[in-house]
């Protein structure tokens, strides 16, 4: 079908279109749903030559065909579709956003648009603003969690400072309750707004003061930012974070802030592309000089955890303290002959440190161990784009 002209605000106003053209096009995603990748490529053209005027119907396909649009592939597929048929148009691009976002319960139709329109590049205007902002009150109200997430995901493209901090204070809240959404969330933020990490990072994190032994709490928030960056590790970002956090919390440990530093090692190192010796000296050098005895501890049991047993020999024979005690602390962890060789040998030629590494790995290896809390399930991060 080729198109003549393409549809404008006049013809878009109504979501449904025209209802012989939309059920035919959700005829022909249902066959791009289960079809092979050949015929795929031909039903996707066949569907763009349409133009804007086949958009309200492969909408309301992610209505019809819910079930089979819950994987991230086919998710992926039909907004690259909804993109191709929107761009260059304001009234369609409108549509996607009315329809797709704002009018929508369900989770998996929004996530499709959203994923359309971030192809697209859009941010919202002035009313498009209003009424994000109308919807995410109306759904705090009610309690509809997914909404709020979604919503906040296309308000935050914005860069507005006001939303920003709403979203942080929401964000703090849900992870002191704790609510797994507040991962989500929080991922949602850094990956938005990544000069504000540390920022963001550390008021979440340090809401959870009173939780900073919990290891399910821990492992929620931090799992959906995974891969860390590994520019976190190389520019000094965790460290900053943790400075902040342990600075205000009792016995200056948090279980998030051990975690994260383990996940930045093991992301850095397998995605590094090489620089993973490089980011390793430069980050051991600011931990040095930060002087944290819980952030040496924590860099040291990350880089044991990475096999990285060589080079934590190598810095246990630093002259800083407590840099070498934490080093030679994790040594007592490993049971590998390299460690085993490396402690006999700084017992005779360090022994105030040997003795401090052991008297520190008999009080934590007989200490309670961490604590784990509830955490009421939500979305996971795949789910909002």
């Amino acid at each position: 079908m080729e198109k003549v002209f393409e549809p404008g605000e006049l013809e878009l106003a109504d979501a449904q279109g025209d209802p012989n053209q939309a059920i035919e096009t959700q005829q022909r995603i249902k066959e791009l749903l289960g079809a092979n990748r050949q015929r795929q490529q031909a039903l996707k053209a066949d569907i763009l030559a349409r133009g804007a005027w086949a958009l309200p119907g492969v909408i309301n396909s992610t209505y019809v065909w819910m079930s089979e649009l819950e994987t991230a592939p086919n998710q992926e597929m039909l907004a690259s579709i909804m993109a191709g048929l929107a761009k260059g148009n304001p009234a369609a691009v409108d549509l996607l956003f009315r329809t797709g976002i704002l009018e929508t319960p369900f989770p998996v139709p929004r996530s499709i648009a959203r994923r359309a329109l971030a192809l697209l590049d859009w941010k919202p205007n002035s009313d498009q603003t209003d009424a994000l902002r109308k919807e995410i009150q109306e759904a705090r109200k009610t309690g509809d969690v997914p909404t709020v997430l979604d919503l906040y995901g296309s308000l935050l493209r914005l860069g507005d400072q006001q939303d920003l901090s709403g979203a942080i204070n929401l964000c703090m809240d849900w992870a002191k309750t704790p609510l797994a959404e507040a991962g989500t969330l929080l991922a949602v933020l850094v990956r938005t707004w990544p000069p504000q990490a540390p920022t963001i990072l550390s008021k979440v994190i340090g809401a959870t003061a009173e939780s900073y032994k919990d290891e399910n709490l821990a492992r929620m928030l931090l799992k959906p930012l995974r891969p860390i960056p590994s520019a976190w590790l190389a520019e000094g970002t965790l460290l900053q974070v943790s400075s902040q956090v342990l600075g205000s919390v009792r016995y200056h440990r948090h279980t998030a802030i051990e975690f994260l530093w383990t996940d930045a090692v093991q992301d850095c190192k397998s995605e590094a592309n090489g620089r993973w010796p490089e980011i390793m000296e430069r980050a051991s050098a600011d931990i040095m000089r930060d002087n944290s005895e819980s952030v040496c501890r924590y860099w040291f049991s990350a880089l044991r955890m990475a096999n990285e047993i060589p080079y934590i020999i190598k810095q246990a024979h630093a002259k800083a303290e407590p840099y070498a005690t934490m080093a030679t602390l994790q040594l007592f962890f490993d049971r590998q002959p390299a460690a085993k060789a490396a402690l006999s040998e700084l017992e005779r030629s360090y022994p105030s440190r040997y003795g401090a590494a052991k008297d520190l790995h008999e009080k934590l290896t007989s200490g309670q161990g961490k604590d784990k809390g509830r955490i009421h399930e939500g979305p996971k991060v795949d789910d909002i784009t």
